[in-house]
């Protein structure tokens, strides 16, 4: 983990991060946990001006250069519920960064489309919500050749389109590019299936590589 060591933050805040990450690392997580309570309570009274060089240190470190401030880049409590607040005020007006940060750390995909809508020009919301369609059509596929786990046929048309949106309007990552098209496919290739026969052997003959997650059912 990098040490807190920024000229823009009190000296006492700093050695309270450190040494909440020093006790962590120990295996002293009591001892951790009183020490960044203690600090945040410090936190709390420093100036606005002082809050805003923390939120954007600790947002820029983790969220845009994947820097690893604290153990597993996993914020401690004492610090997460400070930053969704201070952050959450900028999400509806999609104002950046701070609403990028909010929503890479809190957001859910809603927030994520809802940010994309108002910033299409940037390149880090569009990769987040990329990750996040990817995933929501992964947990979608993962009951095939049983039943989606999506909503309906509505919401793949949707996130299609995001996707081949933003790939249209970004340079993003060969590989994530190839897994978003591979998903529609799967999809696309369960709806127009009537139900009969090997499910695998379909994808199998469109070019799709398929393998059934087997689902253990507990009376």
């Amino acid at each position: 983990m990098k040490q807190f060591d920024y000229p823009q933050l009190p000296e006492e805040l700093q050695k309270g991060l450190n040494d909440y990450c020093k006790f962590w690392e120990q295996g002293l997580k009591k001892k951790a946990n009183v020490v960044i309570r203690d600090s945040m309570k410090y936190y709390d009274t420093l100036s606005e001006d002082v809050h805003n060089e923390f939120i954007s240190i600790v947002c820029t470190e983790i969220c845009d250069n994947d820097v690893e401030l604290f153990r597993d880049y996993s914020l401690p409590y004492e610090v997460s519920i400070r930053l969704e607040q201070e952050l959450f005020p900028f999400v509806n007006q999609g104002v950046l960064p701070q609403a990028r940060w909010h929503c890479k750390l809190f957001g859910d995909l809603d927030e994520t489309i809802l940010i994309y809508k108002k910033n299409k020009d940037d390149f880090k919301i569009a990769e987040i919500l990329m990750l996040r369609l990817i995933y929501l059509l992964y947990f979608g596929a993962h009951h095939f050749p049983e039943y989606s786990c999506l909503q309906n046929v509505s919401e793949l048309d949707e996130a299609e389109e995001l996707g081949e949106e933003i790939l249209k309007k970004h340079n993003i990552n060969v590989e994530l590019q190839q897994e978003f098209r591979y998903y529609v496919k799967l999809h696309r290739l369960f709806h127009s299936w009537d139900g009969e026969g090997d499910f695998a052997l379909l994808c199998r003959r469109n070019g799709l590589e398929f393998n059934e997650i087997s689902a253990y059912y507990y009376k």
